[in-house]
Protein backbone atom coordinates (compact mmCIF):
# COMPACT_ATOMS: atom_id res chain seq x y z
CA UNK A 1 0.00 0.00 0.00
CA UNK A 2 2.84 2.38 0.89
CA UNK A 3 4.56 1.62 -2.41
CA UNK A 4 1.34 2.37 -4.29
CA UNK A 5 0.98 5.74 -2.52
CA UNK A 6 4.60 6.60 -3.32
CA UNK A 7 4.05 5.73 -6.97
CA UNK A 8 0.87 7.82 -7.14
CA UNK A 9 2.65 10.81 -5.56
CA UNK A 10 5.57 10.45 -7.96
CA UNK A 11 3.25 10.28 -10.98
CA UNK A 12 1.29 13.25 -9.68
CA UNK A 13 4.51 15.31 -9.55
CA UNK A 14 5.73 14.38 -13.06
CA UNK A 15 4.21 17.47 -14.74
CA UNK A 16 5.80 19.73 -12.12
CA UNK A 17 9.20 18.07 -12.60
CA UNK A 18 8.93 18.44 -16.37
CA UNK A 19 7.95 22.08 -16.07
CA UNK A 20 10.94 22.75 -13.79
CA UNK A 21 13.27 20.96 -16.19
CA UNK A 22 12.06 23.14 -19.06
CA UNK A 23 11.90 26.46 -17.22
CA UNK A 24 15.22 26.34 -15.30
CA UNK A 25 17.47 26.74 -18.37
CA UNK A 26 15.44 29.76 -19.49
CA UNK A 27 15.68 31.32 -16.03
CA UNK A 28 19.44 30.73 -15.93
CA UNK A 29 19.82 32.33 -19.37
CA UNK A 30 17.81 35.39 -18.29
CA UNK A 31 19.73 35.74 -15.03
CA UNK A 32 23.08 35.59 -16.87
CA UNK A 33 21.93 38.35 -19.21
CA UNK A 34 20.62 40.47 -16.32
CA UNK A 35 23.84 40.06 -14.33
CA UNK A 36 25.89 41.09 -17.36
CA UNK A 37 24.10 44.46 -17.63
CA UNK A 38 24.75 46.74 -14.64
CA UNK A 39 21.70 49.00 -15.13
CA UNK A 40 19.30 46.07 -15.41
CA UNK A 41 20.98 44.39 -12.45
CA UNK A 42 20.59 47.47 -10.25
CA UNK A 43 16.91 47.86 -11.18
CA UNK A 44 16.31 44.20 -10.36
CA UNK A 45 18.08 44.59 -7.02
CA UNK A 46 16.01 47.63 -6.13
CA UNK A 47 12.84 45.71 -6.97
CA UNK A 48 13.95 42.57 -5.09
CA UNK A 49 14.77 44.60 -1.98
CA UNK A 50 10.99 44.84 -1.44
CA UNK A 51 10.66 41.04 -1.51
CA UNK A 52 13.35 39.56 0.77
CA UNK A 53 12.10 35.97 0.48
CA UNK A 54 12.26 36.08 -3.33
CA UNK A 55 15.67 37.78 -3.14
CA UNK A 56 17.01 35.02 -0.89
CA UNK A 57 15.51 32.30 -3.10
CA UNK A 58 17.04 33.75 -6.28
CA UNK A 59 20.39 34.24 -4.55
CA UNK A 60 20.44 30.61 -3.43
CA UNK A 61 19.35 29.48 -6.91
CA UNK A 62 22.19 31.44 -8.53
CA UNK A 63 24.80 30.19 -6.07
CA UNK A 64 23.73 26.57 -6.58
CA UNK A 65 23.81 27.00 -10.36
CA UNK A 66 27.27 28.59 -10.30
CA UNK A 67 26.15 32.07 -11.39
CA UNK A 68 27.44 33.64 -8.16
CA UNK A 69 30.30 32.83 -5.86
CA UNK A 70 33.97 31.91 -6.11
CA UNK A 71 33.51 29.25 -8.82
CA UNK A 72 31.28 31.38 -11.03
CA UNK A 73 33.85 32.04 -13.79
CA UNK A 74 35.58 28.67 -13.67
CA UNK A 75 35.92 27.39 -17.22
CA UNK A 76 34.21 30.47 -18.71
CA UNK A 77 36.81 33.27 -18.80
CA UNK A 78 34.91 35.50 -21.26
CA UNK A 79 31.57 35.34 -19.48
CA UNK A 80 30.56 38.23 -17.23
CA UNK A 81 29.33 36.91 -13.90
CA UNK A 82 28.55 38.81 -10.72
CA UNK A 83 30.40 38.05 -7.52
CA UNK A 84 27.86 39.59 -5.15
CA UNK A 85 24.12 39.89 -5.62
CA UNK A 86 23.62 43.02 -3.57
CA UNK A 87 26.07 45.91 -3.63
CA UNK A 88 24.51 47.22 -0.42
CA UNK A 89 25.92 44.30 1.56
CA UNK A 90 29.23 44.28 -0.33
CA UNK A 91 32.21 45.13 1.88
CA UNK A 92 33.32 48.75 1.94
CA UNK A 93 37.06 49.28 2.05
CA UNK A 94 38.14 52.31 4.08
CA UNK A 95 41.49 53.30 5.52
CA UNK A 96 42.97 55.64 8.12
CA UNK A 97 40.68 58.19 9.73
CA UNK A 98 37.65 56.95 7.79
CA UNK A 99 38.04 53.60 9.51
CA UNK A 100 37.81 55.19 12.96
CA UNK A 101 34.67 57.06 11.93
CA UNK A 102 32.99 53.92 10.60
CA UNK A 103 33.73 51.53 13.48
CA UNK A 104 32.01 51.39 16.83
CA UNK A 105 34.17 51.89 19.95
CA UNK A 106 34.11 48.17 20.70
CA UNK A 107 35.12 47.33 17.12
CA UNK A 108 37.89 49.96 17.30
CA UNK A 109 39.22 48.33 20.48
CA UNK A 110 39.21 44.87 18.90
CA UNK A 111 40.86 46.20 15.75
CA UNK A 112 43.62 48.00 17.67
CA UNK A 113 44.36 44.83 19.67
CA UNK A 114 44.47 42.82 16.46
CA UNK A 115 46.87 45.31 14.85
CA UNK A 116 49.09 45.30 17.96
CA UNK A 117 49.22 41.50 17.97
CA UNK A 118 49.92 41.41 14.24
CA UNK A 119 52.71 44.00 14.54
CA UNK A 120 54.23 42.17 17.51
CA UNK A 121 54.18 38.89 15.62
CA UNK A 122 55.67 40.39 12.44
CA UNK A 123 58.42 42.22 14.35
CA UNK A 124 59.23 39.00 16.24
CA UNK A 125 59.65 37.05 12.98
CA UNK A 126 62.28 39.41 11.57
Amino acid sequence: MRLLMTLIRWLYMVPVRLLKALVRPMIIFCLRKALAKPKLRMKALLLLRNYPALHAHLHQFMVHRGLLGPLANEGKPNQVVATAIDPIVAPIIVTGEELNQVMTPHARDIYSKLLAASNAKSSGNR
